[in-house]
């Protein structure tokens, strides 16, 4: 990783003063107030549905999804990438066996971490930590292990994420090479919350007609990453909604977006994206009508 972020240090050490300045009070809310997540609790199991929105928490799928990437390098076609975003992992019950137990038969190239591996954003990270220990020698036994940070994360997160063998990439690119052909991935910091993605810094010494793909925790970047020339962009956060209405009406969303980028598959412009519904959730380990994901990307 790079040396931390200043807008994420901080960030990390003042947390309310950073909100303020930031205007994020209503953000901040959703995240980590008790009285919200207590009230929610109340109403879901005053009507008989907190046990139900945890096994439909517990029910984590993949979603298989390919792009058709214009000026894509031949020899990376059919290139494949597991995105994990918004484990939360100490949130749902046996989270960790239910990845593992789907990602068995799986294959791939790279597997990408999209940030927020915890569950709440206080507080002692030994459980999440311990959990993070179980899942990710589990991954690394079948590719390279890429990270980002969340908004949930402290920097001390990548740093046990990074003692474990996961590459973190903090404002930084890493560039894949499959004979002459070359692809680059942007990988960015958070910018929902602590501000801290740097374009500039990410793309030091990249070079400009190289096939760029871009990793950021939030999909809230999607006209930057427009203008810069991405052909795809990959993101998390949003939960899909968490608790949506019938027909995955979301809401909340707690991202500045389009509705149709607050989860799936969609395009801005002539750039692609895919915003993951998260394989953990947040707030309170419930899901209704937005099922948990990883997501396996194909790039043709």
């Amino acid at each position: 990783m790079r040396p931390i972020h200043p807008n994420r240090r901080r960030g990390e050490k003042t947390r309310d003063a950073w909100l303020i300045r930031r205007h994020l009070q209503s953000r901040y809310r959703l995240d980590s107030v008790p009285w919200l997540r207590t009230m929610i609790k109340t109403v879901l199991k005053a009507t008989h549905l907190y046990r139900m929105g945890v096994r439909n928490a517990q029910k984590v799928r993949v979603v298989r999804q390919t792009f058709s990437i214009p000026g894509l390098p031949a020899n990376f076609h059919d290139f494949r990438i597991l995105f994990i975003s918004d484990l939360h992992i100490e949130g749902v019950p046996d989270l960790v066996h239910h990845i593992l137990a789907l990602l068995a038969d799986l294959t791939y190239d790279i597997c990408i971490l999209g940030g927020d591996y915890r569950f709440r954003v206080r507080g002692n990270e030994d459980y999440s930590n311990k959990l993070l220990a179980d899942l990710i020698p589990e991954l690394l036994c079948k590719s390279s292990v890429y990270g980002i940070l969340g908004n949930h994360d402290t920097w001390d997160t990548g740093v046990f994420l990074e003692s474990l063998g996961v590459t973190m990439l903090t404002n930084e690119h890493l560039l894949l090479h499959r004979d002459a052909d070359a692809l680059a991935v942007v990988m960015l910091e958070d910018a929902h919350y602590f501000d801290a993605a740097d374009f500039d810094l990410a793309e030091k010494d990249l070079e400009s007609n190289v096939c760029k793909l871009l990793i950021s925790h939030s999909p809230e970047l999607f006209e930057q990453a427009a203008k810069r020339g991405y052909k795809l962009y990959l993101a998390g956060h949003t939960h899909g909604g968490q608790i949506c209405l019938p027909g995955e009406i979301p809401l909340l969303t707690n991202a500045a977006v389009p509705g149709n980028m607050v989860a799936g598959k969609w395009q801005w412009q002539e750039m692609y994206g895919y915003t993951s519904r998260g394989a953990g959730s947040g707030i309170v380990p419930v899901r209704f009508f937005s099922q948990p994901e990883v997501v396996l990307i194909t790039l043709k």
